[in-house]
């Protein structure tokens, strides 16, 4: 996956999503934003969350494989086949894609890049079942900023169903279509600086 983050894009929505506190087994909403780049057919997701600032961008094959993974959690949450004691099999039950994430903590203005696994699936929390995109570690392959921080560490997004379908709602072609249809309207600045890939 390649993206040129200083290309035009148009803003596509907000959506919103959980994520661990720090020190903490509990977990804390945060609003994510999206952006649509229709050179590279990329949607980009970014929050703020931990001291950083975090993008992460999904190509067509990884939006495709967000929305099957999230029809097949809700069958299975309708059918009541949740379970919470398998959660090393769960949190990776409906697939896994490679992503694209790019990062920054608040008062740095170079970036880290990512290439994570992310894997989808859910966890129980308070009792509560939460769809759940798994971002495992990766390598800072910057040239810039790859010997400061060298790793991405890991991260979780917890969608309930209506969160996650806001998010799919968003990844929907017939969206981005409508998007292009506007001509080209010029967005907001990015917010992360990034190299070009």
């Amino acid at each position: 996956m390649q993206v040129d983050n200083l290309a035009f894009r148009y803003e596509a929505g907000s959506a919103e999503a959980q994520f661990n506190k720090l020190a903490s087994s509990d977990i804390e909403k945060h609003p994510l934003k999206a952006s649509y780049y229709p050179d590279d057919d990329i949607v980009c997701l970014e929050f703020k969350v931990h001291f950083y600032n975090y993008a992460f961008f999904w190509d067509e094959e990884n939006r495709t494989a967000f929305m099957e993974a999230l029809r097949r959690y809700k069958e299975d949450y309708a059918e009541k086949n949740l379970t919470a004691k398998k959660y090393l099999r769960t949190k990776r039950q409906y697939g896994r894609v490679t992503g694209l994430v790019m990062w920054y903590t608040f008062q740095q203005h170079a970036q880290g890049i990512s290439y994570p696994d992310l894997e989808f699936g859910y966890y129980f929390k308070n009792n509560m079942p939460y769809f759940a995109v798994t971002q495992r570690e990766a390598a800072n392959v910057s040239e810039t900023t790859g010997r400061q921080n060298t790793v991405l560490p890991n991260m979780v997004l917890y969608f309930t169903r209506d969160q996650a379908d806001v998010v799919a709602a968003i990844f929907n072609p017939e969206h981005l279509r409508s998007l292009r249809q506007q001509g080209r309207i010029p967005s907001n600045a990015p917010d992360i600086e990034t190299e070009v890939l």
